[in-house]
């Protein structure tokens, strides 16, 4: 489903073989599986665009998928795509438009383009055999605290953060009124793997069930001490106010309740449908969409590149915390910088040459270029608040559109990478001699 992206491409034919080598195994990279593809269908797609003269971006917008659409592998997008409207603002943005980014134009020995990536990466799971769902369990401390038990592993993705917005944001109450517990096997439930950029969507799902289960139980515990109806409560700043404006502290409820009030819950992701006869595999149903304007400056005389700016358009659904949406856009496009310039494992009869980060290049803070988030807040009807996913996808589309800006700095398209100052001048020099 990757090699097709977010177009509507109606020919297709895919041909996969699995090869057993003696080389190093090979493990998980932010994406899995859309970064290589979205790099060879972003070049060609800019390809087709400049045969027809027409606008890169202009031309991708006559060819998006959309809701209800048959995707490239046979199957029916049942959720809605955010690709248009992350597109649509990237043809207004002045990067775009102006060709203008935070330096000077073109001179000398420095050549500088403009290019645009779109990428298109599932969250969660597909459908068919392996159900997708999450898990919570929350809890009514003696002290009046909310406690979460998350089966959720945190690597730095923020996703303790977002769930304890979440169940702030429920009860109405300061994030730090929230503990949580996660990944310990002998508290929590199992909640699936913690990846696919899954983790707010099924974990803050499950979550938000669990909230309002758990308030209904508060809400019987006011009523018995109270002698009011159950529905006639709700809950202010960690509060359980009756109609009449009565309030109950949930420290006072804790004590209360003649048991510890405590929810569990398993939620299974919706859009549950079987894939379509004769589409390929089981496929996501939940996508998100990445689009990226990268700036780079060519020095034609060392054949180094330099990204300049990238301005990164990301289809969030509803950003539950935007600070932590331009952390990953902004830590997702260094990882895709790297992949596109500097990072390659050079191996010799199954043994790699460079397994140090002496001779296996990653940026360092010299590399990294400005980087601009606009977030494309296009709620997902199905998500906690409307919230999606973008962990993975950040890393997406950032090869493809330094790639593309750097054919159009200086009129060579690269087809593989890491594009490297070597390989620049390879290809000037050729260039060159051609003419």
């Amino acid at each position: 489903e990757n090699i097709t992206g977010p177009y509507k491409i109606s020919n297709v034919k895919i041909d996969a073989w699995l090869v057993h080598t003696n080389n190093a195994a090979a493990g998980a990279f932010r994406g899995l599986g859309a970064p290589e593809a979205c790099m060879a269908l972003e070049s060609h797609i800019t390809q087709m665009a400049e045969m027809l003269q027409m606008d890169s971006i202009k031309f991708r917008q006559h060819n998006l998928v959309q809701q209800g659409d048959t995707h490239g592998v046979g199957h029916k997008l049942l959720a809605p795509i955010g690709a248009a409207a992350a597109l649509n603002k990237a043809a207004e943005h002045s990067i775009w438009r102006h060709k203008t980014g935070v330096t000077a134009p073109s001179s000398g020995v420095i050549k500088r383009g403009w290019g645009v990536g779109i990428g298109m990466k599932g969250y969660s799971f597909g459908i068919g055999d392996s159900p997708d769902y999450g898990a919570a369990i929350m809890e009514l401390t003696p002290n009046g605290r909310l406690l979460l038990k998350v089966g959720v592993l945190e690597g730095g993705q923020g996703s303790l953060t977002v769930l304890s917005q979440i169940a702030a944001e429920a009860f109405g109450c300061p994030m730090d009124w929230v503990d949580i517990i996660a990944a310990d096997t002998s508290q929590v439930l199992d909640a699936g793997m913690t990846a696919a950029s899954r983790m707010t969507y099924t974990a803050g799902r499950a979550l938000m069930r669990a909230a309002e289960e758990l308030k209904l139980q508060i809400f019987e515990v006011a009523a018995e001490d109270t002698g009011m109806q159950a529905g006639r409560f709700r809950i202010e700043a960690g509060l359980v106010v009756d109609d009449s404006g009565k309030k109950l502290p949930l420290t006072y409820i804790a004590e209360a309740a003649s048991r510890t009030l405590r929810v569990e819950v398993r939620d299974r992701v919706p859009y549950s449908e079987k894939p379509a006869a004769g589409a390929l595999g089981s496929p996501h149903v939940l996508y998100s969409s990445v689009t990226q304007i990268a700036q780079v400056a060519v020095d034609i005389e060392t054949g180094k590149v330099q990204v300049e700016k990238v301005v990164c358009f990301a289809d969030v659904g509803k950003a539950i915390n935007p600070q932590g949406v331009e952390g990953q856009c902004e830590g997702g496009i260094v990882q895709g910088l790297g992949y596109a310039l500097l990072e390659e494992v050079f191996v010799q009869n199954g043994e790699v040459l460079n397994p140090d980060l002496s001779t296996y290049l990653i940026p360092t803070v010299l590399d990294v270029p400005a980087v601009e988030t606009v977030l494309i807040e296009e709620p997902e009807e199905t998500g906690p608040y409307g919230a999606k996913g973008i962990g993975e996808n950040a890393t997406v589309p950032t090869a493809p559109a330094i790639l593309n800006a750097i054919a159009d700095a200086v009129g060579v398209r690269f087809t593989s990478m890491p594009v490297t100052p070597e390989k620049v001048l390879e290809a000037l020099t050729a260039k060159c001699d051609n003419l």
